[in-house]
């Protein structure tokens, strides 16, 4: 059987790349390598199932498809240069009518090296040639029943959002939803393409139709970021260029300073430079709240909120807290928040 002679190929080809790089720490053009088989392993299983249950697939890699720049690991596609590819390898068999499957997450250089996307680069791939093939829309499956209204490992009644607006699911993405990487809700955005995220285990089940219309009116979600790290300025000081850029969140309080919400990722400032008026001085959480009704929300006395940041653009707001609250603050406001909001029928997750 083809299949099982190509996989064994694979086999033999990832077993010496690997036996190459064994003892030492491969490089990270080698690693992207290396990843890459995955997919490539799983789209030729697929294949040659739908081979034998749907009809005549046409398995394409997507290396052929997509080329991208040599930041390895983190790789972005150039755009003119894979419109190139597709319109030689991809767009004659669309026409043809038929039914093309590739891989996500991978694509290669100008002269041929395997990349990856990063996180979230199966989605990214998928979105990104949505748009590129202005599709009608785009599917993503994941393991829920579509953006849920919590993570439901920490929220056990969590609810399916039906409906989203691209920046609202980009904004719930950066504070911690992990169904959507915010890397692949530009594309469709930018397109006006509709993307619904739906449960590959249960597709007849609720989903979430992301799009130009924003969230109804009774919807809620709450999300969280742990090690984060708060920053604030006095009046007339002169925070870092950069640091409203990397900022996930800015706020003045009462007292005229400046205060800087960052990321996991975001860095943090020096607490001792001349200008930095104070630093947490610990890890907090960032909770961001999207809800019509959060104003006046009841804590928990023990429920430390180090401070309040409004998030203007979308409604919502953002709090943060000690990181061991996290989960506890989550629960909570989910709770307080779904009284208030009874989960419409049929969007249980």
């Amino acid at each position: 059987m083809a299949t099982a002679e190509e996989l064994s190929q694979f086999f033999e080809q990832l077993t010496g790349l690997v036996h190459t790089h064994s003892g030492q720490e491969p490089e990270l053009a080698v690693r992207d390598e290396i990843l890459a088989y995955g997919e490539r392993f799983s789209s030729l299983i697929v294949s040659a199932y739908l081979n034998l249950t749907a009809g005549t697939v046409t398995l394409l890699d997507a290396r052929s498809l997509i080329v991208s720049d040599a930041k390895f690991g983190e790789a972005r596609p150039l755009v003119q240069e894979s419109l190139n590819q597709l319109e030689t390898n991809l767009y004659p068999l669309l026409v043809a009518g038929s039914m093309i499957l590739t891989q996500g997450f991978c694509a290669a250089t100008r002269d041929g090296r395997t990349t990856t996307l990063g996180r979230g680069g199966s989605d990214f791939s998928a979105t990104w040639l949505a748009a590129r093939l202005n599709a009608s829309r785009v599917e993503i499956l994941t393991d829920t029943n579509g953006v849920l209204s919590a993570d439901p490992a920490v929220v056990a009644e969590a609810h399916t959002l039906t409906r989203l607006s691209y920046s609202q699911a980009a904004i719930l993405a950066r504070f911690g939803a992990k169904v959507l990487h915010p890397h692949c809700l530009a594309p469709p955005a930018a397109g006006g393409i509709p993307l619904w995220v739906c449960n590959s285990f249960g597709p007849e089940g609720p989903i979430t139709r992301v799009g130009d219309e924003p969230a109804l009116a009774d919807h809620f979600s709450v999300s969280g970021l742990r090690d984060c790290n708060l920053v604030a300025y006095g009046m007339g000081a002169q925070p870092p260029g950069d640091l409203h850029d990397r900022a996930l969140a800015v706020e003045r309080d009462e007292q005229g300073r400046i205060w800087f919400a960052l990321g996991p990722h975001g860095g943090e400032s020096d607490p001792h430079g001349s200008d930095c008026f104070s630093c947490c001085g610990r890890p907090v959480a960032l909770i961001y709240l999207l809800s019509p009704d959060s104003q006046d929300l009841v804590f928990d006395e023990d429920l430390e909120i180090i401070m309040h940041f409004k998030d203007y653009a979308h409604g919502g707001r953002i709090l943060a807290v000690p990181r061991e609250q996290r989960l506890q603050a989550i629960r909570a406001l989910h709770d307080q928040l779904q009284s208030r909001c009874p989960v419409p029928a049929g969007v249980s997750a």
